[in-house]
């Protein structure tokens, strides 16, 4: 579908993902909600939209290991418990979107999806094809799913949009993040960390070594695991701050550069600018001395 996109809101986005009991941000909710409409109705195109689980999914699914299976009493009232959590903010997020005169209808996979040793091998898609050609907007989540060789896996949503942009051939995948995109490191723990604003080529391993998990708790694997996907589609990606204002319109509406962008089909592996303010939000001086450090030391490794 040339015209579509997927865009998949983080939990880090919409709750407090660093609470240990559920909790939504309600006021972040409703603007993600208004910009989503605004830039839709912009783009004209089709989309499809996910989002994360935040506080309402990661800490009971890490507390009771349920990305390692269900084998107990604990962990199958668990597995209740965190489905019923994931539908609450599900609830929250459509309700936000609808109050902003979007048509949308929420897919819940817990009880659709098959995994096998932790990872996707089937999902339905006949519903959101048929959805889309109505001008309805699927709103798919991360939830705990069925599978076959330990009778629960964790099904996140950037697996999710993996699995949806592999199948259905979307112009853009977009991830929206609490962090402006992909850094040298972890932005959150060092003030001197980089953005890298612009990923090219195939090739996964050029910025492997950068990838570093969350800072909070996230059982699926934090940036390493979204990039991985992303890069595994073979589909251009933006990956942008959705604490920023105006991101998500900017960004719907064709705007790309926002944050980090990938672009498969180009050659150059990876740039990283010089920032001229820590967080990486100033205007980036582009260091030659930096590419040519990088180039070559991906040379050696390669």
């Amino acid at each position: 579908m040339d015209d579509l996109k997927i865009l998949k809101i983080g939990g880090s986005v919409i709750t407090h993902k660093e609470k240990a009991e559920p909790t939504p941000n309600l006021q972040a909710m409703r603007r993600v909600a208004k910009e989503i409409a605004k830039g839709y109705k912009k783009s004209r195109g089709k989309l499809i939209l996910i989002h994360g689980a935040g506080s309402y999914g990661h800490p009971i699914a890490k507390k009771f290991k349920l990305n390692e299976g269900m084998f107990n009493e604990a962990q199958k009232k668990a597995f209740g418990k965190t489905q019923l959590q994931v539908n609450m903010l599900n609830m929250l997020f459509t309700e936000a979107l609808m109050n902003e005169g979007l048509n949308v209808s929420p897919v819940n996979l817990s009880s659709s999806a098959i995994m096998n040793h932790g990872e996707l091998v089937h999902m339905p898609i006949e519903q959101t094809i048929k959805l889309i050609e109505q001008g309805i907007i699927p709103v798919y989540y991360g939830v705990p799913a069925y599978d076959k060789s330990k009778n629960c896996s964790i099904l996140s949503g950037d697996r999710i949009m993996s699995y949806l942009a592999n199948k259905l051939k979307p112009k853009l995948l977009i991830h929206v993040t609490d962090t402006d995109g992909i850094y040298t490191d972890d932005p959150k723990l060092n003030p001197d960390a980089h953005l890298i604003k612009d990923i090219s080529g195939k090739s996964f391993e050029n910025i492997e070594h950068y990838l570093k998990e969350s800072v909070n708790i996230d059982i699926t694997g934090g940036m390493y695991n979204k990039i991985k996907e992303v890069m595994q589609t073979g589909i251009d990606a933006e990956i942008i701050n959705g604490n920023i204002e105006g991101n998500i319109i900017r960004v719907l509406a064709g705007i790309r550069g926002l944050g980090t962008s990938i672009r498969i089909c180009e050659k150059i592996a990876i740039m990283i600018p010089t920032i001229s303010n820590k967080r990486g939000r100033g205007t980036p001086n582009w260091s030659l001395n930096a590419i040519r450090f990088f180039r070559n030391l991906f040379r050696k490794k390669l």
